[in-house]
């Protein structure tokens, strides 16, 4: 489990889905891609994998 804290907001990561769901709530609310790859601790490219990845 990784524990990231956004705004003074604690979001708990279990496992990848948790870390793409957290990746598109941080784009839609402005994050780039640069930002949401350092606060889940992973590569850009990684963070436009899990953008990519549709529910």
């Amino acid at each position: 489990m990784k524990v990231v804290e956004v705004q003074g907001t604690k979001y708990y990561i279990y496992n990848k889905d948790d870390a793409v769901s957290l990746a598109h709530q941080l784009t839609k609310s402005g994050y780039t891609v640069q930002q949401i790859a350092s606060i889940l601790g992973v590569t850009e490219k990684t963070v436009r994998k899990y953008l990519s990845d549709c529910w």
